[in-house]
């Protein structure tokens, strides 16, 4: 039996009121179900009931108790006992290395080969092998020549250009010729001057040999990682397809996939702990250089000019060398769970899914302020992630990292909600992932929604798990509480205020005409061939760049002008696919750019924005950086949000309102609300039909 309730479509399944479909029109219905796997370990990662929770980057804090309700748990080699003993309470706990391919992040250094977050450096060596890395498989700033010979206890140097080096940071000096690495040392820069080009240095000969050096020798200066800023040591390594081969003919990228291969299950001192690590969850493994935060300056190809990791022909060199060593790792670990851990982590062939940090936030992640100006944006990678790689299981994780009212941490204002928390948690719900809390400072960031009793004819059905040291094992039974989702997420919107009469944008199908649109530093036609357009008879084709642009900005097509009130919320959908995987910027106007992840099929894409400013504003795709062929089809554009999402769990509803203006949903069935421990005076254990939900919050509730 069907019904309608509310505004969707409802059916009644073994007395339960289910939603089936939400009247929703296909250009809104940016929900993927599928996904492109050829190829599965034997693990079961993906076949856990709901929530599904990982820890964050744990520290070892608290004790193993504590941490045996986690279903993963990534953590850096010098905490594997730790792992040990939660595994000893709970043995389907999993254990992912946190590694950092990037940067050395080699910290406390309790050993000559203390193993942190990257592979070991003790000395420097012709070859990177046992503890030796050699100095031309770290990544330099352009550098500059010796003017003249320096011995080896010289402490003050003059150089060609002082203005590439900095104070307080390490240089490298080696014999030969750019590229070369001959007799490499490396030294710390005390002061620089440059109004006489002279170097101070001191610790010449750092985990090297201080040697004499001749006029023309190259100085260059280490290029610092993704871990901490004011650490002149976080070296970052040399991971593209220009990395020099060092005295055994290898890359840095193989010599790290080989090491990591042999390593990822040991302890920080290279010996088995006794703990099982299912997987490797690596960090800061950019595709482009220019995300890597402070990251600044490189010459990857070690000419002495700046390169930024890319090729003069357009080439990707630093992406190209991340695709390489994925694949080599895969190559030694076939059967081990490997994820990236930044958003725009590729291997779509050889990695199971990725980290989002900071989901869904832009800007500082650890801020108590909201800035969720990339939302949709973050949305199509969380999606290009479960969907569309060929390895599985599937393992993306959402991190949440804002302070709330039950965890405040170090945060910058003092938070008066948990509805950050909420707001990620939810979303993170519209897909398969797995969800985090930051717990660098919480430790053991508990919260009521994780654990709930639901079984049937229980005294405290809905009622949340308490956390304390006597409740542990009452919170691993009831952790997987909301089961298995009954369908993919749908949004709940107006459908009159979405309907295709009320579209702003006209010729969007491509059905008879290119219209108005046009490129700049690309070329663009109605693309009408099989398979090349979604829907109607034809599609907008973008070609590659004429001329390559590093900048996203650097090539785009622009649409036709509509118009926008200041103030007002907008929705804009439309289909998009590429030749290869990549990221593109819709906008329109310059008042709401926003980076969307799309595959080499076709999808949908939705992004909501709000007009800055009153006036004509065109529709643009911005197609730079990345050099592509595009397609986009089924363009729409309407005034109102559509940013409200509803899924459906065995034991639970989802209500997630992701935009700026509270919402009231009609639920079309009786729920109610968790019950809480005392953390949330939300989850008062009300039963409700319909629901309010404040604005990027979300509605976590109990099926009676």
């Amino acid at each position: 039996m069907k019904t309608w309730l509310g505004v969707g479509l409802f059916a009644v399944v073994n007395g339960l009121v289910i939603p089936t479909s939400q009247a929703a029109y296909p250009y809104l219905t940016d929900a993927e179900t599928g996904d492109r796997i050829t190829r599965s370990l034997s693990s079961d990662i993906d076949d856990k009931p709901w929530p599904r929770l990982s820890t964050g980057d744990t520290q070892g804090y608290g004790t193993a108790e504590q941490f045996s309700k986690y279903d993963v748990i990534h953590l850096k080699a010098f905490s594997y006992n730790f792992l040990r003993n939660v595994q000893a309470i709970d043995s389907k706990v999993k254990g992912f290395r946190l590694f950092t391919p990037f940067d050395y992040q080699g910290w406390p250094e309790t050993s000559a080969c203390y193993q942190g977050a990257g592979i070991p450096f003790g000395g420097t060596g012709v070859s990177t092998q046992g503890c030796n890395v050699y100095a031309g498989h770290w990544l330099y700033a352009p550098g500059t020549t010796l003017r003249g010979s320096i011995t080896a206890g010289a402490t003050t140097v003059t150089v060609a250009d002082a203005s590439r080096i900095n104070a307080g940071r390490y240089v490298v000096i080696y014999d030969g010729g750019a590229g070369a690495f001959k007799n490499a040392e490396h030294a710390l820069v005390q002061s620089v001057n440059r109004t006489t080009n002279t170097l101070t240095l001191s610790g010449r000969g750092y985990k090297s040999s201080a040697i004499s050096h001749p006029a023309g020798a190259i100085v260059a200066e280490h290029v610092l990682g993704n871990g901490p800023a004011q650490n002149p040591l976080n070296w970052a390594y040399n991971l593209s397809t220009s990395s020099p081969r060092d005295g055994s003919g290898r890359t840095l990228g193989e010599v790290m996939a080989a090491w990591l291969a042999a390593n990822y299950d040991k302890d920080y001192l290279g010996k088995v702990s006794g703990a099982r690590i299912d997987g490797i969850l690596l960090d800061s493994d950019f595709y482009f250089l220019e995300q890597a935060g402070h990251n600044k300056l490189p010459d990857v190809d070690n000419d002495l000019v700046l390169d930024k990791g890319i090729g003069d022909d357009g080439t990707n060199l630093w992406g190209e060398g991340m695709e390489r060593f994925y694949t080599l790792l895969r190559q030694r670990l076939p059967n081990v769970v490997i994820t990236g851990g930044v958003t725009e982590a590729r291997g779509y062939d050889s990695l199971n899914g990725t980290q989002l940090e900071g989901f869904p936030k832009s800007g500082n992640f650890t801020s108590a302020v909201p800035d969720y100006r990339d939302l949709d944006g973050k949305l199509s990678i969380y999606s290009q992630n479960m969907h569309h790689r060929g390895m599985g299981p599937r393992y993306t994780e959402l991190s949440n990292k804002m302070p709330t009212l039950a965890y405040p941490d170090q945060a910058d204002v003092r938070p008066t909600s948990n509805a950050p928390f909420r707001f990620s948690f939810g979303l993170a719900l519209m897909n398969d992932g797995y969800f985090s809390q930051e717990n660098w400072n919480t430790r053991d960031a508990w919260y009521d929604e994780y654990a709930v009793d639901v079984t049937p004819g229980s005294s405290t059905f809905g009622q949340a798990i308490a956390r304390n040291a006597q409740n542990e094992s009452a919170i691993r039974r009831h952790k997987g509480w909301m089961g298995y989702p009954l369908g993919p997420r749908y949004r709940i919107y107006d459908n009159a205020a979405f309907a295709p009469e009320r579209n702003l944008v006209t010729g969007g199908n491509f059905d008879s005409t290119l219209g108005s649109w046009s490129g700049r530093n690309v070329s663009v036609t109605r693309d009408t061939s099989a398979g090349d357009f979604l829907e109607g008879t034809g599609a907008l084709y973008i070609s590659r760049q004429q001329q390559y642009s590093s900048s996203k900005e650097g090539a785009e097509v622009v649409g036709p002008s509509v118009r926008l009130t200041a103030g007002r919320q907008y929705t804009l959908a439309f289909a998009a696919k590429a030749s290869e995987p990549r990221t593109i910027q819709a906008a329109v106007g310059w008042q709401s750019v926003q980076k969307m992840e799309i595959p080499d099929v076709w999808v949908r894409r939705v992004m909501t924005f709000q007009a800055t400013g009153t006036g004509n504003y065109s529709l643009r795709f911005e197609t730079g950086r990345e050099n592509t062929e595009v397609w986009i089809d089924s363009i729409y554009l309407f005034e109102g949000n559509a940013n409200v999402f509803r899924r459906d769990y065995e034991n639970a509803v989802i209500v997630v309102n992701a935009t700026p203006t509270a919402r009231t949903v009609a639920l079309g069935e009786t729920l109610q609300r968790i019950r809480g421990a005392g953390q949330d005076a939300i989850n008062n254990g009300a039963r409700i039909n319909q629901v309010t939900i404040a604005p990027y919050d979300a509605a976590i509730l109990v099926r009676p």
